[in-house]
């Protein structure tokens, strides 16, 4: 699941709506709201208004070349 988030979180410097993260959402709730709460605390993203970010444009350009375009390998 986290791999899934940060993957949605570094398409783009502006990070993801929410929105784009429904789906991930409904399909494990709980599993959703506890990964991204780990995210935040360990400083891999934040919340910026009613988008997804990375705390770092640094981490988010090393996730995005070793983890493929999406994100995700």
């Amino acid at each position: 699941m986290a791999y899934d988030i940060l993957g949605l979180a570094c398409r783009g410097k502006g990070g993801v709506p929410f929105g784009d993260l429904e789906d991930l959402r409904r399909q494990a709730r709980d599993t959703f709201q506890s990964v991204l709460v780990d995210l935040e605390a360990d400083g891999y993203v934040s919340r910026k208004g009613h988008r997804l970010t990375f705390r770092s444009n640094l981490l988010r350009a090393w996730w995005s070349r070793h983890h493929g375009r999406d994100g995700v390998r």
